[in-house]
């Protein structure tokens, strides 16, 4: 970690292998996957460097990017892959009683998870294709997946709004990134800017 100012640069890990770091909303607390045994599990770290802990263990899988509810802490989702297909990617739904739900199951490139109380967000993309997608599902009803938007030039990434009634999404292409609003179900989507250089992350705070 480190300040906003890119000051006082700390290492929060002491062994290699910790990836794909996710804050608590109580800004104290830091899930991150570790590989183990060749394999990535779920951990849970505070910021001071203390009670480095695991809270996702599923065997032979890898479980990778988590991303934790900002609305209930308890709750985490995370991809998670089988050894022998290391490209499919799974989505799991965690909660503190570890209680363990699938909430998409099919043969699809799957990238930056985001979460937001019930609601779930996500890039994918076909094996077979480079079409881009995309996606948000509400866990109650994980088969009524919305294609919030598709492409097939450009690459994509969305992060909920502060509020989660929005998302914020980027397309980038080449040199070139687009930022768009639209709402949970797709409908009202406005471009909000141009950038001419290539962003590939962002978020909002």
């Amino acid at each position: 970690r480190m300040n906003s100012d890119g000051q006082h640069i700390t290492r929060l890990t002491a062994s290699s292998g910790g990836i794909n770091p996710s804050w608590y909303s109580d800004s104290r607390h830091i899930a991150y996957a570790r590989i183990i045994d060749r394999r990535y599990r779920i951990f849970k770290i505070n910021i001071n460097n203390s009670n480095n802990q695991e809270i996702v263990t599923i065997n032979d899988r890898h479980a990778e990017e988590p991303a934790v509810n900002p609305l209930n802490s308890d709750e985490i989702v995370f991809f998670y892959n089988q050894r022998t297909d290391a490209n499919t990617r799974q989505i799991f739904f965690h909660n503190s009683s570890g209680n363990l739900q699938i909430l998409a199951n099919n043969n699809y490139y799957r990238y930056n998870l985001e979460i937001y109380g019930a609601t779930l967000l996500w890039n994918s993309r076909p094996r077979d294709n480079n079409t881009r997608y995309l996606r948000i599902v509400n866990r109650a009803d994980p088969t009524n997946i919305t294609d919030l938007y598709r492409d097939n030039a450009y690459n994509l990434k969305g992060v909920f709004s502060k509020q989660g009634n929005l998302v914020y999404y980027i397309r980038t292409g080449g040199n070139s990134t687009y930022l768009y609003q639209c709402n949970l179900d797709g409908t009202n989507d406005i471009e909000l800017g141009y950038f001419n250089n290539s962003i590939i992350d962002f978020d909002i705070k």
